[in-house]
Order: C-alpha cells, then structure tokens, then sequence
C-alpha cells in the first residue's frame, strides 16, 4: 500500500494506565473514543485518508477503534498498524509518513510527550486530545457525576460536553450539555435522562 504523507494522519499516546491515572473518571475512555471519532470524521473531511496507529494499549487501540468505526461510514479510509522494534523507531516511522498527529498525553507521561514535541518542534500540525477535553475535567456538574455509573450503555455516547445524541457525517452533532440534563434515572435494564426542555432520552444498560 502507497503511503500519502499528505493525507495521512499518525496516532500515538498514552497507555491506559497513564490515562487514567489520578483520574476518577469511569467514564473518560467513552468520553476519548467520541472525542476522536468526530476529530477522524473531521480529518477525513479534510482530505485525510490513512491513519497511522502503534497499536500500543490505551489511546492508540482506542484511536484505531475510532477509525474502524468510521471505516462502516467511509470505506475509502485506510488503518495501518505500526509494530517497529522499539518505541523510537516507531516514532521516527510515524512523523516521517505523516503530515499531522493527534495524540493523547500530558506532561506527567515521558515517553507519549516524547512524539508529541517532536512533531511540534518539526512544524507538524497536532492535536492533543488530552488538551481538548479540559473544560471536561473542570466539570464537576451534578450530572455528569450522576452518569458516571454508567459506562458500558447502548442508545447514545459520553462527549466532552455531555452526552452526544445524534452524528450524522457532515453535520453538526446534536449534543446535551451537562447543564442542560435535569434527572438521570434506571428503570430496570435502561439509562432515561431528562433534560431540561423535558425531552427525555435513553439508552440500554449492557452488562460487563
């Protein structure tokens, strides 16, 4: 397969444990993978079609799941899994295919940063999700601690702004803010939320 450095995109980031290290968050990981399948889907409008992925547990599985999924929505778009020797050589591989990373990391993580200011020091353009998802790990709302039980449901998905009930490729995502969510209930085996304009959405309660 022909690799265009210009439309390809490489993922790199922390492990799972880095994520969610000092985080009391069960719903963080859904609140990621959203998070990058609306930023592949806005890629992808750009002209990227090839994902570059380490494929190391946590955010690069995650990204890659994102792109699998958006895959069912636009089958031109390519996944390509990196597996080098070592974690340099994987770097080295990834920057030197790609015109722009989006990543998952902080400051506390050595070896995530290590790509990430890598790339910005040779002028490519990156993302950071752990960056965008802040104004998240400020809110401290009623709602969203309500929520945080349930994080394995099928009917809509956790964002940074609340819950996303509706994504439709082109469009804008129709998305209910924390602040806008009043009650959050079980009734046996559903999730019901209620939002303040009294609409009230669900969503089924998968077991582990």
């Amino acid at each position: 397969m022909e690799i265009i450095k210009e439309k390809t995109v490489a993922i790199a980031g922390s492990h799972t444990a880095e994520i969610l290290s000092g985080k009391n968050d069960t719903n963080l990981l859904n609140v990621l993978f959203t998070e990058t399948y609306l930023l592949v889907a806005s890629l992808y409008q750009q002209g990227f079609k090839t994902f570059l992925s380490g494929m190391s547990d946590g955010f690069e599985t995650i990204a890659a799941d994102a792109v699998r999924r958006f895959q069912k929505e636009k089958t031109d778009i390519e996944l390509v899994t990196v597996q080098p020797d070592s974690e340099m050589q994987r770097d080295d591989y990834l920057l030197a295919n790609s015109s722009r990373l989006i990543c998952y990391c902080d400051h506390h993580d050595k070896d995530a940063m290590r790509i990430f200011e890598r790339a910005k020091k040779g002028g490519m353009p990156t993302t950071n999700l752990h960056t965008l998802l802040t104004d998240y790990f400020a809110n401290d709302s009623p709602a969203k601690q309500a929520l945080q039980p349930y994080n394995n449901i099928d009917g809509f998905c956790y964002c940074k702004e609340g819950i996303l009930l509706c994504y439709l490729y082109g469009e804008k995502p129709v998305i209910a803010p924390f602040e806008n969510i009043e009650r959050v209930e079980q009734r046996d085996d559903k999730l019901y939320v209620t939002l303040t304009n009294k609409l009230e959405v669900d969503a089924y309660i998968l077991s582990e």
